[in-house]
């Protein structure tokens, strides 16, 4: 039997999964890597998502990946990486969360519309400092050096294939900044506002097709066959869509969790949803998915376990689990590091409310939780579908039953998690198996591929404490905006 190999290159660390045609797991392998992190920088080195692959092969071992017929790389985006002619980085990665480009930011608002955006790329393109074409401007303005010797602009994704194959490529989601998703033609207005030539704009391909096969030793002598076919791949949105199986069965939302947390599910109305990505037909081959990012998923529990209450995140799970549905009247909003979907404010701020004497620790803990599943609700209700009969969940957040199950009391219906935690990776495969001709669809790789594992059932006695909190969760925003402060 062959197997399919999907790499998910994740903001703190990079995992490989081997599958075989049934979705089973035959081998796994994780390896970190740092964010070098400021209040608005956040960047990474190039060469460390390198190793982490290196490190992940090694583990996973030559018998295995001797019987790898397909490989595909997925994961985070827009994380821009500016290379030479001879693909050598030019400067550490700038992360998607990366908010440094604030002027030239100022300036795309006053040179395009939303309207104008949507017709270039051809999909809604919220306009937030860490787009790719905003990024681009601050190195223009700003490291005339690095631009100056930018041969290509690449995703973490990109780099690896580029490494793998010798090709530069990228897909055609991840390249709407520079390219139309649904014709691929490249938009000589965004490139003009960047100050880069249209040269720097790799070429981009559907998600499953073939970019190429191995042709670097350096792989081959690890395990890797020469020759293997490696296809173009996709941002882990994609990916994580994929995997939860939404694409199988209407009426399946999904939620991929993580350093931030994404959310989606497919619509048949328009192409277009008001504050939130829509995946386009031509992309799935079926149905549109609409999905949204948040920034501060796994990140805001994470930083109220360490910075705040100084316990592991272990403990900040099993603290909240003492506390009630609702916590008791206080609400939390996840806006630690500003906002994507749905309002795309990345000068929103984090804040209790309703904050009491009576309140605990465990009050707290919890209150962080539901908040982020408030912000999962919150997306899920732009897309316009109110017939949402369960919601799969992928990732580490996936694990914490106590999550999930408040998952369950906000959005009021089941929460299935994955059979396969890796769901980027999963997805991934799932696009080398199409692209190799495995399966004819996404939805015939689903049907195979994707398992629910557990179930987590609302309580409907929950429902009202919930319910109140999440009034409060929407009109707070609005309600404190005028006083956010840099």
């Amino acid at each position: 039997m062959s197997y399919v190999l999907g790499i998910d290159i994740g903001s703190s660390s990079e995992k490989a999964a081997v599958f075989d045609d049934n979705g089973n797991t035959i081998a796994t392998a994780v390896s970190g890597y740092e964010i070098y992190s400021s209040d608005k920088t956040a960047e990474q080195d190039v060469e460390q998502y390198l190793t982490a692959f290196r490190k992940n092969m090694e583990s996973i071992g030559k018998e295995i990946l001797s019987k790898v017929s397909a490989i595909c790389i997925c994961g985070q985006t827009p994380t821009d990486i500016f290379v030479d002619k001879n693909g050598k980085p030019l400067r550490k990665a700038v992360m998607w969360k990366d908010l440094r480009a604030k002027s030239q930011y100022e300036r795309l608002t006053k040179e395009f519309s939303f309207e104008k955006l949507e017709s270039l790329s051809g999909c809604y393109l919220p306009r937030s400092e860490a787009m790719t074409p905003v990024k681009m401007a601050r190195i223009f303005e700003e490291e005339p050096e690095v631009a100056e010797k930018t041969y290509k602009v690449l995703q973490p994704k990109d780099y690896l294939v580029y490494k793998l194959t010798g090709n530069f490529v990228t897909d055609l989601w991840c390249g709407r900044f520079f390219r139309n998703v649904e014709t691929g033609e490249i938009s000589e207005d965004i490139m003009k506002y960047t100050g880069f030539d249209e040269s720097v704009a790799p070429n981009a391909e559907k998600p499953e097709t073939i970019s190429g096969t191995v042709v670097s030793e350096e792989f081959t002598n690890i395990g890797l066959k020469t020759g293997t076919p490696v296809v173009c791949g996709s941002g882990d949105g994609f990916a994580s869509m994929l995997s939860s199986g939404v694409l199988a069965d209407d009426g399946i939302a999904f939620n991929s969790t993580g350093t931030s947390e994404m959310a989606g599910v497919t619509v048949d109305f328009p192409e277009t949803v008001k504050n939130l990505y829509v995946f386009p037909k031509s992309l799935t081959g079926e149905k549109a998915v609409c999905f949204g990012p948040t920034q501060s998923g796994g990140a805001s529990l994470l930083w109220f376990a360490r910075s705040v209450l100084d316990v592991s995140f272990e403990e900040l799970t099993k603290m909240a689990s003492k506390s009630r549905a609702g916590a008791d009247g206080l609400v939390f909003l996840p806006y630690i590091s500003g906002e994507r979907a749905p309002i795309w404010d990345s000068s929103a701020k984090g804040c209790f409310f309703g904050i009491k004497a009576s309140h605990t620790a465990n009050d707290f803990a919890r209150s962080v939780l539901e908040g982020v599943a408030f912000s999962i609700k919150h997306i899920l209700e732009f897309s316009g579908r109110t017939d949402i009969r369960s919601l799969r969940i992928s990732g580490g957040g996936s694990k914490v039953d106590v999550w999930n199950e408040i998952r369950a009391g906000v959005l009021g219906v089941t929460i299935e998690t994955s059979f396969c935690e890796e769901a980027c990776a999963l997805g991934a495969a799932m696009i080398a198996g199409k692209g190799t001709g495995t399966f004819s669809s996404y939805k015939e790789a689903a049907e195979k591929m994707c398992r629910v594992k557990d179930a987590y059932l609302p309580k409907s006695e929950d429902a009202p404490a919930y319910e109140r909190n999440y009034e409060v969760y929407k009109n707070l925003y609005n309600d404190v905006k005028k006083y956010y402060q840099e």
